[in-house]
């Protein structure tokens, strides 16, 4: 007997970074279903980096590359995430990544695409 297993939930993700200047606010493609989520992301100096062009060369693509494995982390910094309704807290740990996960409680999220806010409070 097969069983149809119902998509995950998918949350599509759009951040700001407030509060804390230059800051790049990053959430991971996360999961979650109608009732409960799983967040998780980090929060790293912006290095400013322009994209990259197709008129670029070898070596700027390279210089560009070699920047973007540089990462300076922000740690200890408050999350607040919201998704639908909901609204959590979270801490960047020493490497500047946050996690979380909990219930929905009120209304349900949609299954498929949901958007999350991500703002740093301090």
């Amino acid at each position: 007997m097969r069983r149809l297993i119902a998509p995950a939930l998918v949350l599509l993700v759009s951040t700001t970074a407030l509060g804390r200047d230059p800051g790049k606010l990053i959430v991971y493609p996360t999961h979650g279903s109608p009732t409960h989520v799983h967040l998780q992301g980090r929060f790293l100096e912006d290095e400013h980096i322009a994209p990259a062009r197709a008129t670029d060369g070898k070596l700027k693509n390279a210089w560009r590359t070699l920047r973007q494995l540089k990462s300076e982390e922000i740690k200890g910094a408050r999350i607040q995430l919201q998704v639908g309704t909901q609204t959590f807290t979270a801490l960047t740990d020493h490497d500047g990544v946050f996690e979380v996960e909990g219930a929905i409680t009120g209304a349900r999220l949609r299954p498929g695409p949901n958007s999350v806010l991500a703002v740093a409070l301090d």
